[in-house]
């Protein structure tokens, strides 16, 4: 095979690899992605929480391990605008708290990881059987939300 197109197509494959995120974290790949539409926006695997905020300014698609429970969890989230296009580079927060909004709370660390994708590690407080996740999303001076509820011990409901 010529070198030329030896190198293209290893540039492909780690492309691709990069792309789904199986070179850096295997949590994407527990996943099975199916590209669905939701009211307007898409949602990209069939094991995830799916929310559109609401103002309707954004969509935010959750993907937690199995068994998230009490103590450390990490997640991702995909932010997507109206247009339902990808949104790098906003301000993406999030809380921890008992379900209804009283008893334990603790923050969220978030990251963005490019691409509309966002890293987040949460330790839910021992005491909390149904939490939920807080996420306030800004950007370009819009500002939105959504909860999801969430039961101790397997992926919940959405609310």
């Amino acid at each position: 095979m010529p070198t030329g197109i030896m190198i293209k197509l290893a540039s492909l494959i780690l492309l691709t690899l990069a792309w789904t995120g199986c070179a850096t974290d295997d949590l994407l790949s527990r996943f099975h992605r199916v590209d669905k539409k939701a009211g307007g926006f898409t949602k990209h695997y069939s094991e995830s929480l799916f929310l559109i905020t609401a103002k309707g300014h954004f969509s935010v698609e959750l993907l937690l391990p199995r068994g998230s429970s009490k103590g450390e969890n990490r997640f991702y989230l995909i932010v997507h605008d109206w247009d339902d296009k990808d949104v790098p580079g906003a301000d993406v927060s999030a809380l921890v708290r008992s379900a209804g909004g009283i008893g334990a709370e603790a923050k969220v660390i978030v990251t963005d990881e490019g691409g509309g994708l966002y890293r987040g590690k949460a330790s839910v407080p021992d005491n909390v059987g149904k939490w939920e996740l807080f996420i306030k999303i800004t950007k370009d001076g819009i500002t939105d939300s959504a909860i999801f509820l969430i039961s101790g011990g397997q992926q919940g409901k959405t609310k």
